[in-house]
């Protein structure tokens, strides 16, 4: 993705990933709501697209919420871009724009969610994105070698929030963002611990509540940027972490967990 970021020389940024597909007009109906509207940014809908023999395409709105023909910053409306699915091939990027702002994937091996940190880069910086309701690219749900579905790729969503975090610090307001992103990390690693396989969500757990404490302690989580639930859950998670994991665990090994996260806790250790 950055070799194709240094290669390309257009006025605009698309991308399509190697398991979905886009409808013929896509980047020309994009191209053109850019150029009328003066956007660094158009981002639109998509289609979830299962494969035959049970062949379907249906319509998703991912941004119901967030506000369509107006020019928005990322942080407009209670920041519900950031609360998106972050699928950055349902859009195009002003190659300027990426640019004089640092943008760019995170190189890691084997390659997992830089999505995520690619998508939290665009809404933290730009100040001019468009919105269109229509729907373009279609976005397979069956490829059983996704990310999303590899549970292998436990620590991955870490690095991506580690790598966006030292992105704000170094080219943005990091004391007003960091408050304002915190709901969405929180949201991201409770996906992550929800997704991944039974044998790694205990080091999964205690990582998580590790990061969440020591961010209590750097004064960065408000309850005003968090719903009220999520707000909640979080206070579980730091203050009741016994229950937290008894809501959350799907291993059979359970009690094996919290009878050692106790000795840890007691000991001194977690």
């Amino acid at each position: 993705m950055n070799l194709g970021l240094d290669a390309a020389n257009g006025e605009f940024i698309g991308i399509v990933e190697t398991d979905d597909w886009a409808d013929a007009d896509m980047f020309r109906r994009l191209y053109e709501a850019a150029e009328k509207h003066n956007a660094d940014v158009v981002l639109s809908n998509y289609f979830l697209y299962f494969s035959p023999p049970e062949e379907k395409d249906l319509f998703f709105e991912k941004l119901a919420n967030c506000g369509y023909n107006s020019l928005i910053s990322g942080f407009s409306n209670d920041c519900a871009l950031f609360s998106v699915p972050p699928s950055i091939w349902s859009g195009i990027y002003r190659r300027d724009f990426l640019a004089d702002n640092h943008i760019r994937f995170h190189e890691t091996p084997e390659a997992s969610f830089q999505d995520a940190s690619f998508h939290f880069m665009v809404c933290t910086t730009s100040q001019r994105i468009w919105l269109m309701r229509d729907a373009f690219m279609h976005y397979r749900q069956d490829n059983e070698n996704s990310s999303s579905k590899s549970e292998d790729k436990v620590w991955c969503i870490c690095d991506e929030m580690h790598y966006y975090e030292d992105y704000v610090r170094r080219y943005a307001d990091a004391k007003k963002i960091i408050p304002l992103y915190m709901p969405f990390k929180f949201e991201k690693y409770v996906w992550n611990f929800n997704r991944i396989g039974k044998k790694y969500q205990w080091n999964f757990f205690v990582k998580m509540r590790k990061e969440f404490l020591a961010h209590k302690k750097d004064g960065l989580l408000d309850p005003r940027c968090f719903p009220k639930n999520t707000w909640n859950l979080l206070q579980k998670l730091i203050k009741e972490p016994i229950r937290f994991y008894l809501i959350f665990c799907k291993g059979n090994r359970i009690f094996t967990c919290v009878r050692k996260f106790y000795f840890d806790w007691r000991t001194g250790k977690s």
